[in-house]
Formats: C-alpha cells, sequence, structure tokens
C-alpha cells in the first residue's frame, strides 16, 4: 500500500494528505537525503463549453519514488533499493506546509553542513531552495588563493594597456558594430546633400498640419438658429451647463 515508504501513522490515507518529507539512508555508508513529494497531481484540463478548467485529480508516482538527486539514484541503481531506509518525516495537508516543513528539516539537519567520522559530508544535498549552496573544498581554496592574490598585489584590471575591443573596426567590415541599414548609415555631408536634392520642394512628412492648404469653414457657418443642428448643438451646451450648475449647488 505505502511501496517502499515506511510511514508511522497507523491508519495512512493518501486521499487525506497533500504530500510528505523524507529521508533516504544509505545502509553502506550513512549518507542521507531530505526531499519532498506530492501524492497527487492536480492538472487543469480546457473542457469545451466550460469558462474554467477542469481539475484532474491524479495519483503520483510517490511509491516508487526514490528522490531527485542524481548521485543517490546512481548508487540505488549500483546497491540495490535494499540497501536503503526510505522513511516519511512528517505528513503534510497544503504545499504551503510542505514547502516550509521541508526547508525546516533540511535547516534542522544541518545538509549542507554535516559531515561523516571519516570527514564525508553527510548528506547528498547540495542545495537548499536553489539559494544556499554546498562549497567544495576547491571552490574554497581557489577562492582563498585569489583574495590572497589581490591583498598581496592589489587588484589588477585584466584590460589595463589592452586597446578597445572595437577599435580599427568599422560598420562596412564587422557586424558586431551593428547593421549598416537605416539609421546606423554616418550621415556624412554629401549624404545630407543627396536627402536635400531629393525630398526639394516636396511636404515635410511628420510636420504636422500644413498652413499653406486652404482651411476647411466651420461647419455651422452661415446657419441660423432655425437650423436643427444649431438648435441641438445648442440644447446639447445648455444641458450641459444645467447639469454643471447644479452639481455645484
Amino acid at each position: 500500500m505505502t511501496g517502499h515508504w515506511n510511514i508511522e501513522e497507523e491508519q495512512f490515507d493518501p486521499n487525506e494528505w497533500f504530500g510528505f518529507v523524507y529521508i533516504i539512508t544509505n545502509i553502506e555508508n550513512g549518507r542521507k537525503y531530505i526531499g519532498r513529494k506530492q501524492l497527487n497531481s492536480r492538472r487543469r484540463h480546457i473542457v469545451k463549453g466550460r469558462k474554467n478548467r477542469k481539475v484532474i485529480i491524479k495519483e503520483s508516482n510517490w511509491k516508487e519514488y526514490t528522490g531527485s538527486c542524481v548521485e543517490l539514484n546512481e548508487d540505488i541503481a549500483q546497491l540495490g533499493k535494499e540497501k536503503f531506509i526510505f522513511q516519511v518525516l512528517r505528513l503534510c495537508k497544503t504545499k504551503r506546509e510542505l514547502s516550509y516543513a521541508e526547508v525546516e528539516e533540511q535547516f534542522r539537519h544541518d545538509v549542507l553542513n554535516a559531515k561523516l567520522e571519516n570527514g564525508e559530508r553527510e548528506f547528498y544535498n547540495r542545495n537548499i531552495m536553489s539559494r544556499f549552496f554546498v562549497l567544495d573544498d576547491k571552490a574554497i581554496e581557489k577562492s582563498r588563493e585569489g583574495l590572497l592574490r589581490i591583498y598581496q598585489n592589489g587588484y589588477i584590471n585584466p584590460m589595463k594597456g589592452k586597446p578597445p575591443w572595437n577599435k580599427g573596426l568599422t560598420r562596412e567590415t564587422d557586424s558586431r558594430l551593428g547593421s549598416t541599414k537605416g539609421y546606423s548609415i554616418p550621415h556624412t555631408d554629401e549624404w545630407n546633400k543627396k536627402i536635400g536634392e531629393a525630398q526639394k520642394g516636396k511636404p515635410r512628412p511628420g510636420a504636422g498640419y500644413n498652413f499653406k492648404q486652404e482651411q476647411r469653414p466651420a461647419w455651422n457657418k452661415g446657419l441660423t438658429k432655425e437650423d436643427p443642428r444649431v438648435a441641438k448643438y445648442i440644447n446639447a451646451k445648455i444641458g450641459k451647463k444645467y447639469k454643471k450648475n447644479a452639481k455645484q449647488t
């Protein structure tokens, strides 16, 4: 019913829980791994004729699950499942509780720093929340050497004394400087003269209203108050003014 997992809950019903936090122990060397797993997967499918999507709940592969750690799964494939203990630490009702419980257990067991008696790392975990990571001895030693070199010799700019990367390059010969089309073309005097001659006598595009053109007369020019269009306009104006005065009072 529970696969290879050891669950202390006597009457365990997967439908009553969202997921669990687990610890997997390697019997051969004592190394461990702490993670989490959802019992059911929830997917939303589009249904014709419905505005909202239909939620489909399906049982996950938690019974055969062996963790997401690559190194751990390689050891399980090499040694076999019988060399590992799969223990459920906590059962959780919600996704929030599951996420919090996993991080809490990982910090409580100090999965990033704990070591075995032989000096080997106790846990397979290499990060917590993808924010806190394990520093290998090689990485620590490399950082220490770099800081010592800066302390002794001072900071040396690697670009000091080197020419700019774009020195001697032109737009026509090197694509890294951008395309030679459109606005990338340098506007020389010869280019400006050529464009000026081509546009001579033509209206300037985008210059706005051309005042040289004859302006159209107003729509109500020559009309009297008896015209229904003028009466409609006056009534609309009076109505707006009346409403404005009514609001002020």
